[in-house]
């Protein structure tokens, strides 16, 4: 065999692991960009979390036990909050969400806005905002995709109802 024709068969029996090779550089960098891209995505969300995640009350609503419990109230001092259009004809209070989408992609990222308003006089009692991103992750095709928001913070309360409404006495 001629020099030549050796030099096709090393490289027809090359070729392939050097795609190979090609391949895992392209995927390597494609992993260590997805990382760096959901890291800056994290650090915007835990930015935004920290500024004005959480709950803010404007007004406290004191009941009896026997309204908070004719309410709905339970243990964890709660009660339960639906949309305006979702409420009883006779229900004092509501809710009314929005989810903002601040980047569109991969990943996305999302304002969560939830508030409470008495029915009466439409008047906000209190507002939580969360932050959170989705995705991002590496395409395995076996895995969910991983998510970063406020309540990944332990300092950032969420607990809405309980911060408005304060069951009292008897």
């Amino acid at each position: 065999m001629n020099n030549r024709a050796q030099k096709i068969i090393n490289g027809i029996i090359a070729a392939p692991f050097l795609l190979l090779g090609a391949a895992l550089v392209v995927a390597l960098l494609y992993l260590v960009y997805c990382e760096v891209n959901k890291a800056y995505w994290d650090s915007k969300v835990r930015e935004w979390c920290e500024k004005d995640g959480g709950v803010v009350v404007f007004e406290k609503v004191e009941l009896t036990k026997n309204e908070f419990k004719n309410l709905g109230g339970n243990q964890y001092g709660q009660i339960p909050l639906s949309v305006e259009k979702l409420t009883k004809h006779d229900y004092p209070y509501y809710s009314e969400y929005k989810d903002i989408l601040l980047h569109k992609g991969v990943p996305s990222v999302y304002r969560y806005e939830s508030t409470v308003f008495r029915k009466s006089d439409r008047k906000p009692l209190g507002m939580m905002i969360n932050y959170g991103r989705g995705g991002g992750d590496f395409p395995t095709g076996i895995l969910h995709p991983s998510h970063f928001g406020c309540a990944d913070l332990k300092t950032i309360r969420f607990d809405i109802e309980k911060q408005i409404f304060i069951a009292k006495g008897e």
